[in-house]
Parts: structure tokens; C-alpha cells; sequence
């Protein structure tokens, strides 16, 4: 796949996208991420900074958005809400060689400038958008029931559906009523547990 090709998944969606916690980097290469990963050198870059390596999603046709769950914020792991998705006995019922794989990424769902909350959107495969869609809307439908990842998320599909403004004010009224209005976090660099030794460098 040439690096035009390469454009359609990895390009912004939207102009000054929000940088989130989880970032993907697009690495081309020869090498197969297995061995990245085993390089002693980026081991070590790996466990410092939390990332990993491994191919990249969905390199046979083009992901489009489908959708957006509600209640959600840039502090979920979305490697893991995946993980716990796939995992979910609602995945996959038939146990289909191919059901299909989705991509979770972090965006600005918005009236305007002024009316925003970051939130997590759901992307596709093109050729199972319809699919995808409807197994999103099933598995978050905002019911109390168990959900993957102890995540009771409310899923709005964006598929074939044009939002008005009233019911985009609505919604984001709604995920300001539950999650707040900003959610704010203290990172330690270096700290991985609560028996990690570390020294403030302006000392105690």
C-alpha cells in the first residue's frame, strides 16, 4: 500500500483534532512489529512511555465513522474497551471467520466552538457499517445491564442519520449532566505502582 493509500486512515478527521493520552503513531516498515517489540532498545521506550507496537487496522478498505458512545472521555483506555468489546459474549454470536473490527478514537462531538465535550467515536469497516452499527447499538442501549469494561456508555449512531442542532445540545447536556464539565488528572513519570521509588527533583 503506497503512502497515498496509506492517507485514508491515518489523516485527521477533523482540523485541530484532539490529542489524546492513547495516541496512535504510523510507523512504515519492514520489520514486523513483533520484532519492535522484542528489541531490548524498545522494550525499554515502550515501558517508559506506555505504547506498543503491532500492525495497523483495516489495511484492505477504507474506515469511516459510524457512530459515538456517550458518557464516554479521554481517560478511558480505549485498548482495553476494545479488548473487553471483542471479549463480550455479544461479539461474534456465530463465530464468524470474519465478523468484522472496528476502531475506537478520540473526538470533539460538538454544536460549535463554545458547546464541545471530547468522547469516543467508533469507526468501521465500509463494506460493515450497517453491521457494525446495528451490533454498537444493541450492545450500548443505554439499559441497565452489564456492559464491557463496567462501561455503561450510550451509543448514537451517525450512520445514514443527520443530527439536529436541538438533539446535538440535548446530548451533550446529557454527558455534562453525568461525566462534568472537565475532567483534569496528576501524572507521575516513571510512577507504574505504589511500591515505584521516585524523588520529586525540587526535593520534599
Amino acid at each position: 500500500m503506497d503512502q497515498s493509500r496509506l492517507k485514508i486512515y491515518f489523516r485527521p478527521w477533523a482540523k485541530n483534532q484532539v490529542k489524546s493520552l492513547s495516541g496512535d503513531f504510523l510507523i512504515q516498515s519492514v520489520i514486523h512489529p513483533d520484532h519492535i517489540r522484542e528489541d531490548p532498545a524498545m522494550k525499554e521506550w515502550f515501558v517508559a512511555y506506555e505504547y506498543d507496537a503491532r500492525p495497523s487496522i483495516s489495511q484492505s478498505e477504507e474506515m469511516r465513522v459510524i457512530g459515538c458512545l456517550l458518557y464516554s472521555n479521554h481517560f478511558i483506555n480505549r485498548d482495553a474497551l476494545t479488548k473487553a468489546i471483542v471479549a463480550d459474549d455479544a461479539w461474534n454470536p456465530l463465530h464468524e471467520d470474519d465478523f468484522g473490527s472496528f476502531h475506537l478514537s478520540l473526538r470533539n462531538f460538538s454544536v460549535d466552538k463554545q458547546k464541545a465535550v471530547s468522547i469516543i467515536f467508533v469507526s468501521t469497516e465500509v463494506s460493515r457499517m450497517e453491521k457494525m452499527n446495528q451490533f454498537f447499538s444493541t450492545l450500548y442501549d443505554g439499559s441497565a445491564k452489564r456492559y464491557p469494561y463496567c462501561s455503561p456508555f450510550l451509543y448514537v449512531p451517525l450512520y445514514r442519520c443527520t443530527l439536529t442542532r436541538e438533539f446535538r445540545e440535548q446530548l451533550i447536556r446529557m454527558h455534562r449532566d453525568r461525566v462534568g464539565d472537565s475532567l483534569t488528572a496528576i501524572t507521575i513519570r516513571g510512577w507504574r505502582s505504589l511500591n515505584t521509588n521516585f524523588s520529586p527533583s525540587s526535593g520534599w
